[in-house]
């Protein structure tokens, strides 16, 4: 053991210098290499610089490409709900073509329309629908929603007018029928019958023009859901059916002229009927309590018990009230009502009165017997 610590003594004085001349060369050589990489990150530096930007930009795109993808799905959900099934839109295009016609003739076969009906309803609210998810489902700022909402409200209108010309179309049709059918009952007018057998026959041609009519109320649905301001045309060619045909000027003058209490050799207006009660009656000798007596025109008028007005509102305020019930479901005037504001409401009021003030003139006429 002594003779191999003194062989494996402490290292000499050359090992040192060889150590420590190791030492610095490798420190040199780090330091030459720090240098020479500084020198190379002055090199490489703009590169850096552009693959930073690249790497950058590469984020952004991907970022892009994911919110192209989200919106190209976004958009495909919002223009699917625009798009009409080609079977309806073909309906939409050309809503006669699911209608049947008479042979050789542009008259609609009425006894074969209400599958086409049904039909035409379902296209008109399939268009609605597209029409609704356009106002209310969002984007309609896009250029693409909003270029597709134009589309349909273009083909609505379309759509409406034709609706509207078929709705008429069919009115005319069932008006003739049903008049023709009420005039050969008549037997030329009505002329002969008493005032009970006209009104009898007022009321059984409406019940039957009005019941072949309800079967084309979903097209008059259709077009107030899409196009409302296509109605008033639509309610204007109604009035003038059922004014010149149902209830024509002719036939009531006829119905008014039937009336029981004729007590007078001319014609009296109103007016000139004296103030007594309605309850009066005539007596056996013609005459009431309080009847006037003498040479002058108004002396020969009795008193009336209102027999003629009794009728009149018994057998004609049924057919007055039948007709404003089914005008207002048919063209669905209530909630019009709701909806309109004040200047329409206003303007819809004088229309009614300028009506009833035209309806009380040829009333007032009627009972003149003239």
């Amino acid at each position: 053991a002594r003779s191999r610590r003194k062989k494996d003594g402490p290292p000499s004085e050359s090992a040192f210098r060889s150590l420590t001349a190791v030492l610095d060369g490798l420190d040199g050589e780090l330091s030459s290499m720090e240098l020479w990489l500084e020198g190379r990150e002055e090199a490489i530096r703009p590169l850096t610089d552009e693959c930073r930007e690249i790497e950058e930009e590469n984020r952004a795109l991907e970022q892009q490409w994911r919110n192209y993808g989200r919106l190209a799905v976004e958009m495909n959900r919002l223009l699917q709900g625009l798009d009409v099934p080609n079977d309806l839109l073909d309906v939409v295009h050309n809503p006669t073509g699911v209608l049947t016609y008479m042979p050789g003739s542009n008259r609609l076969n009425l006894d074969g329309t209400q599958e086409g009906v049904r039909t035409i309803s379902k296209a008109g609210r399939a268009l609605k629908g597209c029409l609704d998810r356009a106002r209310m489902g969002g984007g309609a700022h896009l250029v693409a929603v909003g270029e597709r909402a134009e589309t349909l409200l273009t083909t609505a209108n379309i759509f409406c007018g034709e609706l509207a010309e078929i709705v008429v179309s069919v009115m005319e049709q069932l008006a003739e029928r049903v008049v023709a059918q009420m005039d050969a009952s008549a037997g030329g007018g009505g002329t002969g019958p008493g005032h009970s057998t006209i009104a009898s026959q007022i009321r059984e041609a409406q019940r039957r023009f009005q019941s072949a009519l309800v079967v084309y109320m979903p097209l008059v649905e259709v077009v107030s859901s899409l196009k409302p301001e296509a109605l008033p045309a639509v309610r204007q060619a109604y009035s003038k059916l059922v004014a010149e045909g149902i209830l024509s000027k002719k036939r009531m003058r006829n119905y008014f002229r039937s009336l029981p209490t004729a007590y007078y050799d001319e014609p009296v207006d109103l007016k000139d009927y004296p103030l007594v009660s309605l309850g009066r009656k005539l007596g056996a000798a013609g005459a009431t309590e309080g009847s006037l007596g003498g040479n002058t025109p108004n002396d020969i008028v009795v008193a009336v018990d209102a027999e003629d007005i009794e009728a009149a509102l018994t057998e004609m305020l049924p057919v007055i009230a039948r007709e404003a019930f089914f005008t207002t479901a048919l063209f669905n005037l209530a909630q019009d009502e709701e909806n309109l504001g004040g200047k329409e409401k206003k303007k819809n009021f004088e229309t009614v009165k300028k009506s009833v003030d035209a309806s009380a003139v040829f009333f007032n006429k009627c009972m003149t017997r003239g």
